[in-house]
């Protein structure tokens, strides 16, 4: 099996986190390390979907395609197509 590189981060986390992390560890016959990792991930996956769509509504509001595409659909926001931006 292939294993890259990894480097040392330390951290410093509540008593009751890494016991979790432990008991995590022992059910699923892994290292602390590896639960600890792939919880990271998640997280960095999660928040870079999260933030890629974030950008991308902004981008459309910005341009006018957001309240076109609403337009489209019949659907409107909470406020109203027209008066969104005007408070």
């Amino acid at each position: 099996m292939y294993y890259m590189p990894r480097k040392t981060v330390t951290i410093r986390i509540a008593p009751e986190t890494r016991k979790a992390l432990d008991v995590i560890a022992t059910t699923l016959d892994l290292d602390r390390s590896h639960v600890v990792n792939e919880a990271l991930v998640a997280y960095i996956e999660t928040h870079r979907w999260q933030l890629q769509h974030i950008h991308q509504g902004f981008r459309q509001a910005m341009s006018g395609d957001l309240f076109r595409n609403l337009k489209q659909t019949n659907a409107s926001p909470a406020c109203g197509v027209n008066n969104c931006l005007d408070s």
